[in-house]
């Protein structure tokens, strides 16, 4: 995943120019969905487009409401646990998630 940005400079005397930037993404997307079923602030269920291969997302990166955090566990009934709670209050049934490995 890229982004292009180009930019035009001037510099003094007959020098002008551009610059084109291609900038690779830290994270590379692997699903989206919402959240099936909340256990605690560490451990919830994810709905039917989640892989049922267990560890499949171990070490991934899952973002609720802008906030993300690393899977330490995933089960094939598409349980997760994450690292460390999110900030806000709690997570809630329906939800939706990113789940991203990084590059």
């Amino acid at each position: 995943y890229f982004s292009s940005i180009s930019v035009w400079y001037h510099m003094f005397g007959d020098g002008m120019g551009s610059l084109n930037l291609e900038i690779m993404s830290h994270f590379e997307p692997v699903c989206t969905g919402l959240v099936s079923t909340v256990s605690t602030s560490l451990v919830f269920v994810l709905d039917d487009s989640a892989s049922v291969s267990a560890d499949s997302w171990r070490g991934m990166y899952i973002t609720i409401s802008g906030e993300t955090r690393i899977i330490l566990k995933y089960s094939s009934t598409r349980q997760v646990t994450i690292d460390s709670s999110f900030s806000f209050n709690s997570i809630s049934a329906g939800s939706a998630y990113l789940v991203s490995r990084k590059l």
